[in-house]
């Protein structure tokens, strides 16, 4: 038993160590060295001491691992002189006009460095993006390296984190000089090159749509279908089969076997299929799905060629050690997390639902097998699901069933598309049923994930993740008991406790007192502010989807939005609120913002809020909004005042909770700030910190202590310094700031600094 157990442990153990290894200071190292020293002791001993020192090693490696990938040594910032391989499709955003690109086998100055690079920049409005800009090129430009930012916000994107898991450290910014170099050998455009090849194929033989769920599926490119359809995918539970996993590698697997049949001894079958499944993991670019995909596969195959007994989790747990020692930073991806949910989960359950399905014969016994299959998937995925999109699919088990047999048929006929490729006639006939049962398979999506319900939930918390161990324990093959009733018995207790803490999730976070949240959002606005059960939000930022990580996680509807006026940068993140399904009871805007020149883009998203049941208001100098506890006093534009820059009518609040006076600013202009100077604890400046907004008279008059600016510009911060004696927080060196606010007293907290 012990040695059965022993790989689950040690694989658990080194997930242990990398996640603490990534809280760790890197001078924790030789303390590791030590540690690791007087575990290499316990390999003398005895084999239960042996064990222990095994285990105990495999930690400390996790750690060393989790310490150095978030501490890598990092090229200096500035300008430099790039070459590259583009790595991957080439993503123009028409509607700013940015072109994003991942680049490999880079050099800086002439020296290579190990990593990868996420490579960004603009085209003008008569500019189009270079025809030899194009998957597999080898290029040259001059650009800035920059070192990209963690996260910035409670429950935020975490921007370095997503690019350490595709082995990417630095940003490069800017395309002067941008030239084509001659291909050279590199294994990262040959792939790119095969990858862009096939995925163009399949469009062409298939159809637009069928290619891009083809590519998705066969190539690893999810991003290939568009977001509107993933979010359908999502909504269903089944966001997991557009990844490449081990069921899509599978239909591969038996393919292969079909292809090998001939070849009558076992072991050189398999000996064939391995290299085979390697040349799949590299054609795909080295996608870490596919590659975890192939991995676990691979093990399989390597297992039967030794005549070893073959016990998937010790293949789940080996596979995962493996990606893990090579990619650290992949145990906090999504797909890691739903992969080795999913399978672990179908492993464990079905172990103990098998016997049953197995009694019943012929197609009862055959049900029976898939939707425990399907509940022991959708229960396996059920964490990373409320973790990354915090929301249940009640439909999820119901439709699984239906959609991964739908999605069985579609790999077999993209795979066979696929290989017939080569014989345009051939692939015909092949290519036009995929379109058919493409359509009609993304038809069904999209129908059923429109009218699926759903419940929205916060984010999991120790409780909850607790509750499902006890779930999945109480669901577990164990216990010798021949007495259905008794082995029930222990269980019971089990899954009721389980099912009782997993239900706190629908409950709102736990949270008491008051407390102001400023977002860190660049050269935009968005702030909360919390009292008790109470949500107010003003602005809601150009991209809102900070915003709304941070409700949704915190499972908190929105009882008033101030938009201080219609500019994108202020109001266009409401769009994120809405996509997310966040309630929004009720929206104030300033009299006469419509009057002004708001954007245009905004004006649907007020259309979405009123078909939404939220109640739209406009207010004036004045006007009092009372609001949990606290109350907001609207301090500028006054009745019936027009401006043609929507500036200069932005709405100004003062806020009074808890003793403590808040005054919001917006953007209100320079000229019009002497009306909205009162006398404030804390005062957000005006129009991110520049001279046009924020004035010394202004912040004489209303005298804070303390000074917000929202901006991504260093000297925005040094102007107001220089104006002021109060203290200035800068979202640009601080992240979030937030303020907590009790008996007329104030603290103010930096997240950076949390962090």
């Amino acid at each position: 038993m012990l040695q059965t157990a022993l790989l689950p442990c040690a694989a658990l153990l080194m997930m242990a160590g990398i996640a603490l290894g990534f809280q760790a200071p890197t001078s924790a190292m030789p303390m590791l060295c030590v540690s690791a020293a007087l575990a290499g002791l316990l390999l003398l001993g005895r084999w239960r001491t042996r064990t222990a020192g095994c285990l105990l090693l495999t930690f400390l490696l996790g750690a060393a691992l989790g310490i150095r990938t978030a501490n890598p040594t990092l090229p200096p910032e500035g300008d430099a002189q790039v070459t590259g391989v583009v790595a991957g499709e080439v993503d123009f955003r028409a509607e700013k006009g940015q072109v994003r690109v991942i680049l490999r086998d880079v050099t800086l100055n002439g020296e290579r460095i190990a990593s990868g690079a996420y490579w960004t920049f603009y085209l003008k409005a008569d500019e189009n993006i270079p025809d030899f800009l194009t998957p597999g090129a080898r290029i040259s430009m001059t650009a800035e390296v920059y070192h990209p930012q963690g996260q910035r916000n409670p429950h935020g994107y975490d921007f370095r984190q997503a690019l350490r898991q595709k082995n990417i450290l630095i940003g490069l910014y800017g395309a002067a000089k941008l030239q084509a170099l001659p291909d050279g050998l590199s294994l990262y455009g040959l792939a790119a090159r095969f990858n862009h090849r096939m995925a163009q194929t399949l469009r062409d033989v298939c159809g637009e749509k069928a290619g891009q769920l083809a590519s998705a599926v066969l190539l690893g490119m999810r991003d290939e279908v568009p977001d509107e359809e993933q979010e359908q995918f999502r909504r269903l539970g089944i966001a997991h089969i557009l990844s490449v996993s081990g069921f899509h590698v599978g239909v591969l697997v038996a393919l292969l076997a079909l292809l090998i049949m001939p070849v009558k001894h076992r072991r050189l079958r398999m000996a064939l299929t391995l290299p085979m499944l390697l040349a799949y993991a590299f054609l795909t670019g080295g996608n870490a799905p596919a590659v975890r995909a192939v991995l676990l596969w691979a093990l399989v195959c390597w297992g039967r060629i030794r005549h070893k007994r073959v016990l998937m989790p010790h293949v789940l747990c080996a596979s995962a050690m493996i990606q893990l020692m090579f990619a650290p930073a992949q145990l906090f991806s999504a797909s890691f997390q739903m992969t080795y949910g999913v399978m672990a989960a179908i492993c464990g359950i079905t172990a103990q639902t098998a016997p049953n399905a197995q009694k019943k014969r012929g197609w009862k016994g055959k049900i029976l097998s898939l939707l425990s299959v399907s509940a022991a998937a959708q229960f396996g995925v059920l964490l990373p699901e409320l973790y990354w999109f915090g929301r249940v699919p009640l439909l999820g088990i119901a439709v699984n069933v239906l959609l991964v047999a739908g999605m069985n048929v579609l790999l077999l006929l993209d795979w066979v598309t696929l290989l017939l490729t080569p014989i345009p006639w051939l692939a015909a006939l092949p290519g036009a049923a995929t379109r058919a049962a493409s359509e009609g398979f993304l038809h069904l999506v999209n129908a059923l994930g429109r009218f699926a319900p759903t419940l929205w939930t916060r984010q999991p918390d120790a409780w909850v993740v607790l509750g499902w161990l006890l779930v999945f324990a109480a669901l577990l093959p164990f216990g010798k008991s021949r007495n259905r009733w008794q082995n029930r018995k222990k269980r019971l207790p089990m899954l009721a406790a389980g099912a009782v803490l997993m239900a706190t999730i629908l409950l709102p976070a736990p949270f008491s007192g008051t407390e102001y949240m400023q977002l860190d959002m660049g050269d935009a606005d968005a702030a909360v502010l919390r009292q008790e059960k109470h949500v107010l939000v003003v602005d809601a930022g150009e991209y809102g989807g900070d915003l709304a990580s941070y409700l949704r996680a915190e499972h908190l509807p929105v009882d008033l939005l101030v938009l201080t006026h219609l500019h994108s940068d202020h109001a266009g993140g409401v769009r994120e609120l809405l996509d997310e399904g966040i309630p929004i009871r009720r929206c104030v805007m300033p009299s006469g913002a419509l009057a002004a020149d708001f954007d245009e883009e905004v004006l649907p998203l007020l259309a979405r809020m009123e078909e939404n049941g939220t109640v739209i208001e406009t207010v004036c100098r004045g006007d009092i909004l009372q609001w949990a506890e606290g109350k907001l006093t609207v301090l500028f534009p006054p009745e019936g005042f027009s401006a043609s820059n929507a500036n200069d009518g932005s709405m100004a609040l003062l806020v009074e909770a808890e003793g403590v006076k808040l005054l919001l600013t917006g953007d209100l202009s320079a000229r019009y700030g002497q009306y909205a100077a009162v006398s404030a604890d804390v005062v957000k400046a005006a129009h991110h910190g520049s001279k046009n907004g924020t004035t010394q008279a202004f912040l004489d008059e209303s005298a804070p202590t303390a000074v917000l600016v929202s901006t991504k510009r260093e000297n925005a911060a040094d102007y107001l310094r220089g104006i002021t004696d109060a203290d200035v927080y800068s979202t640009l060196e601080s992240g979030a700031i937030i303020i907590r606010m009790a008996d007329g007293h104030f603290t103010i907290e930096q997240f950076e600094e949390m962090q």
